[in-house]
């Protein structure tokens, strides 16, 4: 039976913010929602939610600011980030942070549901999570294959880093999808994730 959690969302987008509490009502989860940083941190003083989903993206004060406020006042909170295409430098920074996880606009459906169930341990006999990444697991990358994934830890992208290591595209787009399969990623925050998670 899956544990019912208290679950604080946090977005400025009130479209986002319904779809958030659909998917979440569906395991019986009930969920807070606030529009902004200030907003959240005044519900966090009243409530004692089990996880918190922040929206890197919002006007006023941002998403990273509201996860370092967060850190200092709830240091045990789990916290998802929601980032867009373009805020993956962002969410590297994130994680370095402290955030728990993110997920990569648009948001899915089963990817969620499982990230929180994983993060707020509601039924680990239910849970599928993914390989455990310990320390060196990857280390069967190729000197190029790292020089590649330096400058994708640095959210760069495929053009920059052939710009940058003096290869072609299709070279550094071949590397890339080799650094994928060795980490089981289906996706560039998945595979961002997996790496900073080996690291805790």
């Amino acid at each position: 039976m899956i544990q019912r959690m208290l679950i604080l969302v946090v977005d400025d987008d009130e479209l986002v913010c319904r779809a958030l509490k659909t998917i979440l009502s569906t395991r019986k989860h009930t969920v807070l929602i606030a529009r902004d940083g200030q907003e959240a941190l005044s519900l966090l003083a009243e409530q004692t939610p089990d996880l918190a989903i922040i929206d890197l993206s919002m006007p006023g004060m941002d998403g990273m600011t509201l996860l370092s406020l967060v850190r200092q006042r709830r240091p045990e909170l789990p916290v998802i980030l929601v980032t867009g295409v373009g805020d993956i430098p962002m969410a590297v920074r994130a994680m370095k942070m402290g955030a728990s996880d993110f997920l990569e606009k648009p948001l899915r459906r089963d990817e969620l549901l499982c990230k929180v169930q994983m993060l707020t341990n509601s039924d680990p006999r239910q849970s599928n999570p993914a390989p455990v990444m310990h320390r060196g697991i990857f280390v069967d990358l190729t000197d190029s294959e790292w020089e590649v994934m330096r400058l994708i830890l640095q959210g760069k992208t495929s053009k920059q880093i052939a710009d940058l290591l003096g290869r072609s595209v299709r070279t550094v787009e071949v590397h890339r999808a080799h650094i994928m399969k060795k980490y089981q990623a289906n996706s560039i925050v998945e595979l961002l994730n997996k790496y900073w998670s080996s690291l805790r």
